[in-house]
C-alpha cells in the first residue's frame, strides 16, 4: 500500500467533524511549495505572540478524536 492510500484510508475513518483540522493540514502542506506572502507571515507571527500553550502529540490526538 503507498503512503497515499494508507493516508486516504486513515482519512476515511475520521469523523465528518474533525476533517476540517485534516484539510487545514494538508493545505498548509500543500502550501509549502509555494511562497508565503505577508499575510500569512503575519498570522504566524501573531499566533506566536498570542499562543502561549503548547500541545504534545498525544493531546492533539485526543482533541481530534485520534487514536493512533
Amino acid at each position: 500500500m503507498s503512503n497515499r492510500e494508507y493516508a486516504i484510508n486513515l482519512i476515511e475513518d475520521i469523523p465528518e467533524n474533525k476533517l476540517i483540522f485534516i484539510i487545514n493540514i494538508l493545505e498548509g502542506l500543500k502550501g509549502l511549495t509555494n511562497k508565503s506572502d505577508e499575510y500569512d507571515l503575519q498570522m504566524v507571527l501573531d499566533s506566536q505572540c498570542d499562543n502561549d500553550e503548547e500541545y504534545t502529540a498525544e493531546q492533539v490526538n485526543q482533541i481530534l478524536g485520534l487514536d493512533l
